[in-house]
């Protein structure tokens, strides 16, 4: 049988002796990885949550005040006067984005025919997590730096 070398110099015989101890490091980061997604899989919901409840907070004084608010497009801006918040009602169905401090959207939430989804984006635009309810079910996407899908779980 041909043998191999390790790094401390003893001869390893057997290719597969190393593989439990393998096996377990892979498992250990699985395991991480689905702590990260659920942890921010809740963190996304809980923002969605304080996020909708701000707009229907501003609606109610909206209409208190004003009677209605009827509109195709609604934009709240900062105190510079930059948009930072906006709704749309595309062909397509509704649209709302949050914008950070340099005008890039950083999270949108739409609904298209009667699949809603929600995609936060990384600090160049690019859609780093995609959570999605198509045909009654959900789906959540993780995607790397160059948009190749590295958690997946429909």
């Amino acid at each position: 049988m041909v043998g191999f070398v390790r790094e401390g110099g003893s001869a390893m015989t057997d290719v597969t002796e190393g593989y439990p101890d393998r096996v377990e490091t892979l498992a250990a980061q699985i395991r991480r990885l689905r702590i990260t997604v659920m942890v921010s899989l809740a963190t996304s919901i809980g923002v969605l949550l304080v996020f909708l409840g701000g707009c229907t907070l501003l609606v109610l004084v909206s209409i208190q005040t004003a009677g209605a608010v009827d509109a195709q497009r609604l934009v709240l801006r900062d105190d510079n006067g930059k948009g930072r918040l906006w709704m749309n009602l595309d062909p397509g169905g509704p649209i709302i984005g949050m914008v950070d401090s340099r005008g890039e959207t950083r999270m949108r939430m739409d609904v298209v025919g009667n699949e809603p989804s929600l995609t936060f984006y990384d600090e160049n635009g690019k859609g780093r997590l995609i959570l999605s309810a198509s045909s009654n079910t959900p789906n959540i996407l993780v995607l790397d730096r160059k948009g190749e899908v590295v958690f997946s779980k429909p």
